[in-house]
């Protein structure tokens, strides 16, 4: 199946050029398309933070443009969905909110060893103070609890996410030093953002770590990656994970 595109008026159409007859038609405002999860080389064709029909994970070959001839490389469709889909109506909701609290870590803490490098920290969203009923217009979520990670896929470049991130750190030595990073753009071309860099905590205790900070969709490398948090101390230490909270800023 391969889909032929095209923008008439204020209309996205994808057209099914096995079955004509099979069309799908949208607001091009509230239109958004990201790469797959699963493939580089695939799209995901969203409409109001839901896949459209059939158009879940379309190949780069598969996508046709309006004169009938393939997109020449993946940057001319980047170019393409830029300037033809996402949310362009500025009296429409550009920002909205997520607060994912996590249930696993409260009964199970993460063990973080002395200078055994960075530990993913995971959120289930399981939590009773989860709370996705405020999302940004036509995004139904910024983080994926089954693989530990956030995805960006429902926005698009220029989109930012403040993020307020909540642990509780438990040291069992004097003077443990710990770093908690955002690690972007998971893959080749990852970098971290520091959400916490070299805290001491010069006695034994447990410790409320909250943090806000924020990250930008300013290229193709961070908004099509994903990213998650990691953390490591220079000694043992476990770690409550009580969440985070996201606000996202449409552009």
């Amino acid at each position: 199946m391969a889909w032929n595109l095209s923008i008439k008026g204020n209309y996205f159409y994808a057209i099914d050029t096995e079955d004509p007859f099979t069309v799908n038609d949208c607001p091009k405002s509230e239109v958004r398309i990201a790469k797959s999860n699963t493939s580089s080389t695939s799209f995901r064709f969203i409409y109001r933070g839901l896949d459209v029909t059939g158009m879940s994970n379309v190949p780069m070959t598969d996508i046709i443009a309006e004169n009938g001839t393939d997109f020449t490389d993946l940057a001319t469709f980047e170019v393409w969905k830029n300037e033809n889909t996402g949310k362009s109506d500025a009296s429409a909701n550009g920002a909205g909110w997520f607060d994912y609290n996590d249930s696993a870590t409260a009964i199970t803490p993460i063990t973080i060893t002395g200078g055994g490098g960075f530990v993913d920290l995971t959120n289930d969203e399981l939590g009773g103070f989860t709370n996705k009923d405020y999302p940004p217009f036509g995004i139904a979520d910024v983080y994926d609890a089954d693989n530990n990670r956030f995805d960006w896929s429902e926005l698009k470049l220029g989109d930012t996410v403040d993020i307020r991130l909540d642990l509780e750190v438990t040291t069992v030595s004097t003077n443990t030093e710990i770093d908690v990073f955002l690690l972007m753009a998971d893959g080749d071309g990852s970098y971290q953002i520091p959400f916490v860099a070299e805290q001491n905590y010069k006695t034994a205790g447990t410790y409320n770590v909250n943090r806000y900070n924020g990250v930008y969709m300013g290229d193709s490398n961070t908004l099509d990656n994903f990213a998650r948090f990691q953390m490591k101390s220079d000694k043992t230490c476990d770690v409550v994970v009580r969440g985070w909270y996201c606000k996202v800023t449409q552009r």
